[in-house]
């Protein structure tokens, strides 16, 4: 009886271990054909069908307003994990190792909405303006997609 006792203790601990180190929710990239956006700040990004790098986890494209200008950014989903980064698309042009990042955060997915907690020790674009940021999710027809 003990030992079966036993076997089932070490059977749910393992279980809620395991369930605990897989990020809950459901992820912008769950939902191909997609835009993200959020109004403030002005940042969208488009999720399109089968865009996962190996390096960077998924990666997806869009625009950031920073002032006046408008940047091209590099979404990257890392793996397995509830972080994100918002990066200078040109940075992953370049020859060179660094990637610019301008923020990021920690994810709370939903299917209709993306909230991201910012790190405000990588923000380099919002002087602490923001704690989260919101997306809401718009279907798009597959000929909207860039």
């Amino acid at each position: 009886m003990k030992k079966r006792l036993f076997i089932v203790m070490i059977f749910l601990t393992v279980l809620v271990f395991c369930t605990g180190c897989i990020p809950s929710g459901e992820r912008p990239y769950y939902f191909p054909n997609t835009k993200w956006s959020s109004m403030s700040p002005d940042i969208w990004f488009d999720i399109e069908d089968g865009k996962r790098d190996d390096t960077y986890g998924y990666i997806y494209t869009g625009e950031i307003a920073i002032g006046d200008r408008i940047e091209k950014i590099i979404v990257n989903f890392h793996h397995y994990t509830e972080n994100v980064s918002f990066d200078e698309a040109s940075s992953y042009d370049d020859d060179g190792d660094e990637i610019i990042t301008f923020f990021k955060g920690k994810c709370k997915f939903h299917p209709e909405k993306l909230v991201v907690k910012i790190d405000k020790k990588t923000d380099t674009i919002f002087n602490g303006q923001y704690d989260t940021i919101t997306f809401i999710r718009e279907d798009l027809p597959l000929d909207e997609l860039e």
